[in-house]
């Protein structure tokens, strides 16, 4: 049975934008902007390869349409936000954030509780709810960090999910990530590859 096909559609298309990101040797996040009716209204990924701040939220909150009613629309992301995204989210007014997988580093969810500012317009923020989902988002972080040298914060990961990334690690040092390339493999594959490790 594909794990993949188990994902809930806005979160297959959460995870699209994140291996776009991926395959495109950027931080591996994707995230999306539905309305009240769980409509997708816009979609975005990380470009850090390419600008610093082209995050995937930013990216989704950038393209959502002026007729959107923002206080009743939800962003998905595949990674609990950044300081910068948590402010744009904010910004936006959005009624909920919901995250496939915390970010033990730079996850920055809590500032919506920082300020008087911050709190005017709640954002409820939703946590991970689907543990293969989690798993394979801090796995192919992990994997992306290894690859690229990316050490710092190593021990706040390992405290959060150290199976991931053990699996994340495991997949840098068996160049993966080359094997993938090579084939174009698609998303679900990736995705289904990496949650055999999560048994």
């Amino acid at each position: 049975m594909s794990n993949w096909n188990q994902l809930e559609s806005i979160w297959q298309t959460v995870m699209q934008g994140a291996f776009e990101a991926y395959l495109d040797d950027s931080i591996p996040i994707g995230a999306a902007v539905v309305d009240e009716r769980g409509e997708v209204v816009s979609v975005g990924r990380n470009k850090f390869s390419q600008d610093r701040i082209a995050h995937a939220e930013t990216e989704s909150l950038r393209t959502v349409p002026s007729t959107l009613n923002r206080k009743s629309a939800s962003i998905y992301t595949s990674m609990e936000p950044c300081p910068m995204c948590t402010g744009a989210i904010r910004v936006m007014q959005l009624k909920t954030l919901r995250i496939a997988a915390r970010d033990p580093a730079a996850g920055s969810s809590e500032l919506f509780k920082a300020s008087t500012f911050m709190r005017y317009f709640e954002c409820q923020v939703v946590d991970a709810t689907d543990a293969v989902l989690e798993f394979v988002n801090v796995a192919m972080m992990l994997e992306y960090r290894t690859r690229n040298g990316h050490n710092r914060w190593r021990a706040d990961w390992d405290a959060y999910l150290p199976k991931a990334v053990e699996t994340g690690e495991a997949l840098a040092a068996s160049e993966q990530y080359e094997s993938w390339l090579a084939k174009k493999s698609p998303p679900q594959e990736i995705y289904d590859d990496i949650a055999t490790y999560f048994r």
